[in-house]
């Protein structure tokens, strides 16, 4: 009696087959690893076999004389036979058996495609059939085509599905910006299938841009999270028609001003409000990449030159391919919170103040600042809140200083909230909180802290491989979300017995304090009041004041002072003509850091002899004051004229 007899005759469909298959029964018990014997997993492989039989015998005889069934069977080569058996359709399951990269052998990734071609199979089978039809899946699988398959099975309504498979650039090939817009349907289709439908045949998704994957993302959001939003949108006049490619770019908005603004919904998809401005650019790493200015108000010409520059130079900083393929910018009031700017990864938003031009002003000076802090976002997200606040500052600070020759320096104020990004990690502070802004003040200053004592070079290569750290995969999400450990790996790397000693003492300078704050660089040099511009004038008299018109005061508590500190100048002059007297006022913190700097002027007239004034000066109002010794000083064309110290306290 051969071995196998006993276990053969316990096997559900074993009769069966030898009744209606003999051949096929034959073929199964002559297979080596058969006719000495079954047990264990053997015996589940033999039943799965005899299954698939039931359901499809020319795909049993198919895998039956595959090479790697005939020599034995793996637990690989097992689990892929048995995600076989799942299929319950006959066409569909012979036209797997029938690929090529199913006959060869079986990796790893190509029995999880089984899986999920077996599950698309379980819901439709036409729409599993044409999946397996489609060229990419005929000649074989990567990484990039199982998560198409996986977001195909993502959908609950087959026939949107279909329509998805059916589109030009799914049938082409697949990369990633076409596995984010599968991904993106199948959201939509799972929160409005009728909806989802009707967007499948709009003519912006005739051919894939990176424009248009940014406004499947938008509408998905709005479809998940906003319903009664997506619909507005969905039956607005300008969208009756469908989606052409102009407006994907405003569509792309919509989710992030839905979150901030609503009102301003109608005003983007009103033609005769909306401007969109366009250029295409060439960068050396990620190559074509398209840049949009989308606003509903008069704007300046700048701000796409500034757009430009700050992509270009963050890039080139960076030394890794821009994340994206399309930077849209937003100007108006659709930010979170009391930001000026916000980046929801679909667009930029920020305020229409900083579209401006170079008219000397706060805003227009801030501008590119700005819009280069968001740009790093797209570099910079997902990670500690801290991390990606602190390299956005810090990367935008390094774009206006090849920009504009300004210093690279720390642009937030002290934080009042925590002294540490340990003591803020345990704040938890959420995005709309007033302690977060502290992810800036703290993360910007351990991040510029490393740069001076690093250097340029050794500092952009630490960034650099912090950024790949934030790039490895993980089981949870897309990415690392990075923290300090990550980042004293990151910067230890390259160099690291002479890097070492340097990272782990500003990190536990801004991370748990443990380090004293480095003050060599503040200015320890005299004082001398005589102006330098040749006006033969100096200042007199100079002071602190909690109030403008108050008294002079070194020391204050921080409930004190709800407004900014006042600074009085007294001065005297003695000109011929009238003379420019400009002066500079520069903010220092005992961390080491100067944290605001602006200059001020005015006009020395033969007629006078002097004059007082008072000024602004400390730090914002709208944060609370952060407890600590603090300087003023006022400079004259590079000379300091006047140090004034003042204590804050609890």
């Amino acid at each position: 009696m051969p071995a196998y007899f006993a276990a053969w005759n316990r096997l559900q469909n074993a009769r069966w087959l030898e009744q209606n298959d003999p051949r096929l029964a034959s073929a199964i018990t002559s297979l080596p690893w058969v006719a000495d014997g079954i047990d264990g997993a053997e015996t589940d492989v033999v039943q799965d076999l005899l299954y698939i039989a039931f359901t499809s015998r020319p795909a049993a005889s198919s895998i039956v004389e595959f090479e790697w069934v005939r020599d034995g069977v793996t637990d690989l080569e097992a689990e892929a036979i048995g995600w076989i058996n799942n299929f319950s359709n006959a066409r569909v399951v012979e036209s797997v058996v029938a690929l090529d990269w199913i006959e060869d052998g079986i990796e790893a990734l190509e029995a999880e495609t089984v899986e999920e071609l077996s599950y698309i199979d379980y819901d439709d089978a036409m729409l599993a059939s044409s999946v397996v039809a489609l060229p990419w899946v005929q000649d074989g699988i990567d990484d990039i085509e199982f998560e198409a398959i996986n977001w195909i099975n993502n959908f609950d309504d087959a026939e949107v599905a279909l329509s998805v498979v059916e589109l030009g650039w799914v049938r082409d090939g697949i990369e990633e910006l076409e596995v984010k817009a599968i991904e993106k349907m199948s959201y939509i289709s799972n929160a409005d299938a009728d909806e989802a439908q009707r967007i499948v045949a709009m003519q912006f998704l005739d051919s894939l841009e990176p424009s248009d994957v940014a406004a499947l993302e938008s509408l998905s959001r709005l479809a998940s999270f906003r319903k009664d939003d997506f619909r507005r949108v969905m039956a607005h006049p300008t969208l009756r028609d469908g989606i052409w490619d102009g407006w994907a770019k405003v569509v792309a908005t919509l989710y992030g001003v839905s979150d901030t603004n609503p009102a301003l919904i109608d005003a983007l998809l009103d033609p005769d409000r909306v401007t969109l401005n366009n250029r295409i650019i060439d960068l050396p790493r990620a190559g074509e990449v398209e840049l949009a200015i989308i606003r509903t108000d008069q704007g300046s010409v700048r701000s796409m030159d500034l757009l430009e520059h700050a992509v270009r130079n963050i890039e080139e900083f960076m030394a890794f391919p821009l994340p994206t393929g399309y930077v849209g910018l937003l100007f108006g009031n659709a930010v979170l919170g009391d930001f000026a700017g916000t980046n929801f990864g679909t667009h930029m938003a920020i305020l229409s103040k900083y579209d401006i031009h170079d008219d000397g002003s706060y805003e227009a000076e801030y501008a590119g600042r700005l819009i280069a802090h968001e740009v790093a976002h797209y570099y910079w997200s997902g990670n500690s809140d801290w991390v990606d606040e602190g390299a956005a500052d810090l990367v935008g600070s390094i774009s206006e200083y090849v920009r504009a020759g300004k210093p690279v320096g720390v642009t937030n104020d002290p934080c009042g909230y925590a002294r540490t990004i340990a003591e803020l990690e345990r704040l938890v502070p959420e995005k709309m909180d007033d302690a977060f802004t502290c992810n800036y003040a703290l993360g910007e200053r351990l991040f510029i802290d490393l740069y001076r004592e690093l250097g340029d070079i050794a500092f952009r290569q630490g960034l650099r491989d912090l950024y790949l750290l934030s790039e490895v995969k993980d089981e949870t999400q897309e990415g690392t979300s990075v923290g300090i450990e990550h980042v004293k790996m990151a910067f230890k790397a390259d160099g690291a017995g002479i890097a070492a000693p340097i990272v782990d003492k500003v990190a536990a300078r801004w991370y748990d304090g443990t380090v004293p704050y480095d003050t060599s660089a503040r200015d320890a040099e005299p004082a001398d009041p005589r102006f330098r511009t040749a006006v033969n004038g100096s200042i007199d008299e100079a002071y602190l004041a909690v109030a403008e018109d108050g008294q002079p005061a070194t020391s204050f508590s921080v409930g004190a002072v709800s407004d900014w500190l006042w600074l009085y100048l007294h001065y005297n002059y003695s000109v011929g003509s009238d003379t420019e007297v400009t002066l500079e006022l520069v903010d220092y913190f005992e961390d080491g850091f100067v944290f605001d700097r602006r200059t001020v002027s005015f006009t020395a007239s033969p007629q006078y002899i002097g004059g007082s004034w008072w000024l602004t000066v400390g730090q914002s109002p709208d944060d609370p004051w952060a407890p600590g010794q603090y300087r003023v000083y006022v400079y004259n064309e590079g000379r300091k004229l006047i140090e004034l110290e003042y204590e804050v306290t609890p």
